[in-house]
C-alpha cells in the first residue's frame, strides 16, 4: 500500500491509503507469446502450439506473436477450474491483427464444438462488421451475442477487451469503451479448453498477441 497526503489551505492535512493495483492483479493467465506460449503468469496455464507460428508483433519484436494460416490450427491450454468463473466477474484482452480481410468466426474463447454447446467467444461476424462477445450456457438460457462491437479492418493491429461485472458485459476497441449490455450473470462452464485461434471449426487468418485473462 502507497500512502498519499494531500495538503489543503497550508495548514490543514488530510491522510489517505490507496493500493495500487496492476495488470496482474486476479491474472488467471497471460501469453505474451515472446517466443513461445507460455503462461506468464505465476498459474502455468501454458498454451500448447498446433500449427501457429511464431510471428513479428506490433511493436516490430521478431518471434512475439502467433499467426494462423486460416485453414487449421490453434494454440490450446488446458481447462481447468481456474476458467470456470460462475458468478465472478471476468475479463478477456487480446491484440489481434487479420490478414488478407476479416472474416467471420470466432478469435479467441472455449467452445467443445460448433453450434448447442456451452461457449463463450469472441466472435467476428462480417455481415454487421461487429465483434460480439458470444456466450451461451446450453440447457440453461439463450444464446447471447453481446455488446455489439463496430470495426472496420485496416490490416492494423488492435486490441479487443471484454469484460463481466455482474450480469453487465462491456466492451472496448483500442482503450475506447464501446458498449455496455446485460446478460447472464452466471458464466457457462464450457468444460473444453481454453483455444487461441480457434475456439470451433473456422480458424482465425491473421495474428494475436498479448492475451489476458
Amino acid at each position: 500500500d502507497n500512502p498519499l497526503t494531500l495538503t489543503m489551505d497550508g495548514n490543514k492535512t488530510i491522510g489517505a491509503t490507496f493500493r495500487a493495483q496492476t495488470l496482474n492483479d486476479g491474472l488467471v493467465a497471460y501469453y505474451p507469446f515472446n517466443g513461445n506460449a507460455d503462461d506468464a503468469s505465476d498459474n502455468a496455464n501454458n498454451g500448447t502450439v498446433n500449427g501457429a507460428t511464431l510471428t513479428t508483433d506490433r511493436n516490430g519484436n521478431a518471434d512475439s506473436a502467433y499467426a494462423l494460416n486460416g485453414t487449421d490450427g490453434n494454440i490450446s491450454a488446458a481447462d481447468g477450474d481456474h476458467l470456470n468463473f460462475a458468478d465472478g466477474n471476468m475479463t478477456l484482452a487480446v491484440w489481434f491483427k487479420y490478414t488478407d480481410g476479416a472474416r467471420t468466426g470466432p478469435i479467441i474463447g472455449q467452445s467443445g464444438s460448433d453450434g448447442s454447446v456451452k461457449k463463450w467467444e469472441i466472435f467476428y461476424n462480417v455481415a454487421d462488421k461487429k465483434f460480439y462477445y458470444h456466450v451461451f450456457d446450453h440447457g440453461v438460457g439463450p444464446a447471447y451475442w453481446l455488446t455489439g462491437t463496430d470495426f472496420t479492418d485496416d490490416g492494423q493491429w488492435h486490441q479487443i477487451i471484454y469484460t463481466k461485472n455482474g450480469s453487465a458485459y462491456s466492451s472496448y476497441l483500442d482503450g475506447q469503451h464501446m458498449a455496455t449490455q446485460e446478460g447472464p450473470t452466471v458464466f457457462p462452464n464450457a468444460g473444453a479448453d481454453f483455444s487461441i485461434g480457434s475456439p470451433e471449426s473456422l480458424t482465425m487468418r491473421g495474428s494475436l498477441d498479448d492475451i489476458r485473462i
